[in-house]
């Protein structure tokens, strides 16, 4: 259940750069046991006893078993869920049986850097240090050697789940009742501090009154995360919502601007798709921990950082696919087989299909092309040939500029994308195709003005040939924007924020209204 290492140190000490002031014992802010948070370069307590620090949510900011599943279920799921039955003979034993699957990087875990601090300054004054852990044996040690200042790990193991008061028992045998620090950040850790000499406390607010009743000192206590809404609005990426608003498109289209039956399934299916779209994103989320991790934008995604738990984000998926059922019911049977269809492929993207060449952005692009199917099929019309072409030839290029700018601001010291099929050596060819795509869609579109389908919708279809330079002026001016690295990531998140976006989707609409 244990292992020994050196006190030599994988990571650069981050030594405080101010002026600071220590916190003894018997600091009047600690008094009560309800003084606020404080820096790690802020405590200071007796040297003579080592100090224990637990792992999950203590020294990072999430949940090394979760972790451990996810990166099993991403690797090998079959494997995975057998390994789950496990949980049947033991805690202990899932966590070894996940960890034969695969194991979490360590590299990008979200570390409480404040803790980390603490540990390097203990470690460079001689204290003692152990890691005390129920995670599994094969991550706490991974862990240990990252952090590099611990002597001896102490883990769970087969048969052993070391967590609540089996740790305790532990620590008191190795160490003598009261004669250790212990580190930990939940109601699970109040066996272990209550043999302890004292207590350091990450977000433990609500542990004031236990710890008090227990007589055991507070040291210190760190900030932790808080589920505040707009956490939870980040990681359920509403922003993204305004792609489903391609749902109302076959209602412009069919001139039902006053049909209050179609408005209210189109507004019924937005909603739904909003919440199954969610869904999706959150258990993409999951499966790209590690990419979004090494990624310098998108490791400060809620739970790639730890602000919001992992548990959220597992319970969430089934919640909102039950919400988007729960809707669903209020639409005809044609556009749930719609949502169905794209729900299933964004599962498959997330899983699988990301990693495919070309076959990641030409699914892309189907999954917009399904938003305004699904809407066809909610006010029963049928959607041309012609809309259908322009569609899926304009979301291409769009799925090709957000690959363009993500291989465009990669990291120079990797030639490619994690869990991407793209090299940096790809972006002309990328650009070419991509530009190739939108210009098509604009053909498509003057071709279609052109049919005599246009003469019995459109009374000035004359009118519409003004959208053929409009469309060809923002495609080009998105893919130059793209080259000179001003689109950081997905191009409609960007045109929710360019007003020259608003004014050429207003023109549009404009022309489209006068041709009626």
């Amino acid at each position: 259940m244990s292992s020994l290492y050196g006190n030599s140190s994988n990571l650069q000490p981050m030594l405080p750069t101010e002026t600071t002031q220590h916190v003894s014992l018997n600091d009047p802010r600690l008094e009560n046991n309800s003084g606020p948070a404080v820096r790690a370069a802020d405590v200071e307590f007796p040297k003579d006893y080592p100090l224990c620090v637990d792992l999950d949510g203590t020294l990072i900011r999430t949940d090394s078993l979760l972790e451990t599943f996810i990166a099993a279920l991403r690797k090998n799921p079959s494997r995975c869920l057998q390994a789950c039955l496990q949980v049947l003979e033991g805690r202990s034993r899932l966590k070894a049986a996940l960890a034969k699957i695969a194991l979490p990087s360590v590299d990008h875990l979200p570390y409480r850097e404040e803790v980390v601090q603490l540990l390097q300054r203990e470690a460079a004054s001689g204290r003692r240090l152990f890691l005390a852990t129920g995670a599994g044996q094969s991550v706490a040690e991974a862990v240990a050697r990252k952090v590099g200042c611990f002597d001896q790990v102490l883990s769970s193991g087969v048969d052993v789940n070391n967590t609540g008061h089996k740790k305790a028992q532990e620590l008191e045998s190795q160490f003598g009742r009261g004669r250790f620090y212990y580190a930990g950040n939940s109601a699970a850790d109040l066996p272990v501090w209550r043999v302890s000499a004292g207590a350091l406390v990450v977000d433990g607010s609500n542990l004031s009154g236990e710890l008090a009743r227990a007589g055991v000192p507070v040291l210190a206590r760190f900030p932790g995360e808080r589920v505040s809404p707009s956490v939870v609005i980040r990681a359920l990426r509403v922003h993204q919502w305004s792609k489903n608003l391609l749902v109302f498109v076959p209602i412009l289209l069919a001139h039902r601007y006053r049909d209050v039956t179609a408005l209210y399934h189109a507004a019924i299916l937005f909603l739904t798709f909003s919440a199954c779209a969610s869904s999706a994103y959150l258990l993409n989320d999951l499966m790209d921990l590690e990419a979004d991790r090494s990624h310098a934008k998108k490791r400060g995604r809620p739970i790639a950082s730890g602000a919001l738990g992992m548990i959220y984000a597992i319970a969430g998926v089934p919640l909102l696919l039950f919400v988007a059922g729960v809707l669903s019911t209020l639409l005809p049977a044609a556009a749930r087989w719609w949502l169905l269809a794209y729900f299933a492929l964004t599962v498959a993207y997330s899983v699988a299909l990301k990693e495919e060449l070309l076959v990641d952005v030409l699914l892309l692009a189907t999954l917009y092309t399904l938003r305004v199917l699904a809407g066809g099929s909610a006010i029963g019309i049928i959607i041309s040939p012609w809309t259908l072409a322009f569609s899926m030839f304009l979301f291409l290029s769009l799925a090709m500029v957000k690959r363009y700018s993500e291989l465009n601001v990669v990291n120079h010291l990797s030639d490619d994308l994690p869990r991407r099929n793209y090299y940096r050596s790809d972006l002309h060819m990328l650009g070419s195709l991509g530009t190739a795509s939108g210009y098509i869609a604009v053909l498509v579109l003057a071709l279609y003005i052109h049919s005599p389908e246009v003469v019995i919708l459109y009374r000035h279809p004359m009118v519409l040939w003004a959208l053929c330079p409009l469309i060809a002026y923002w495609i080009s001016r998105i893919w130059i924007l793209a080259n000179r690295g001003a689109i950081p990531d997905d191009p409609i998140v960007f045109a929710l924020t360019d007003g020259i976006s608003y004014r050429v989707a207003a023109l549009s609409a404009a022309l489209i209204l006068l041709a009626s």
